[in-house]
């Protein structure tokens, strides 16, 4: 953002003009009617209005706090990747991956049965739970990588896995 400095500020502004207050939620600004759900001019602080609009309809909501690229981009990053997480993820960090993602409510137990039994390799077994988890979304995706950089931080520095 140093190249627009007063972006947020004139995004701010305009929400402003919109009627939004503190008290109100960006999201109930972004939906109603009369706000552009794309803009015809291509100026910076109407591309990052319209980007915030996408981010705060979002369910969960993706805040200003938490508005960074690696953020907004977890299942891109995971599966790009794919197959370097295939070929150096250990079967013990498979097993305790599927443990936490049960935790989590991530995966049932049946999922979590399927990957170990319907898989005869440690790289079948980490293709699918990769899969699997990609299937859920951005929320099951940053869970899963957080697990990795908890248990294997070696591993998330080698592929330098998002924070």
């Amino acid at each position: 953002m140093e190249i627009y400095p007063d972006l947020f500020g004139c995004v701010y502004k305009f929400a402003k003009t919109q009627g939004w207050n503190s008290e109100t939620p960006l999201k109930e600004m972004f939906l109603r009617e009369n706000i552009s759900t794309s803009f015809t001019s291509t100026s910076p602080e109407e591309q990052v209005l319209d980007s915030l609009r996408v981010l705060h309809c979002q369910d969960p909501p993706i805040l200003h706090q938490g508005l960074k690229p690696q953020n907004v981009l977890i299942e891109e990053a995971l599966a790009r990747l794919r197959r370097e997480l295939v070929q150096r993820m250990s079967g013990e960090l498979i097993k305790q991956l599927l443990d936490d993602l049960l935790m989590d409510g991530v995966l049932n137990d049946g999922e979590k049965d399927s990957v170990l039994q319907e898989n005869d390799t440690r790289a079948d077994r980490a293709r699918c739970l990769i899969d699997m988890v990609m299937g859920k979304g951005r929320e099951a995706s940053r869970k899963f990588i957080c697990h990795i950089q908890s248990r294997d931080p070696t591993l998330s520095a080698d592929l330098r896995l998002p924070v």
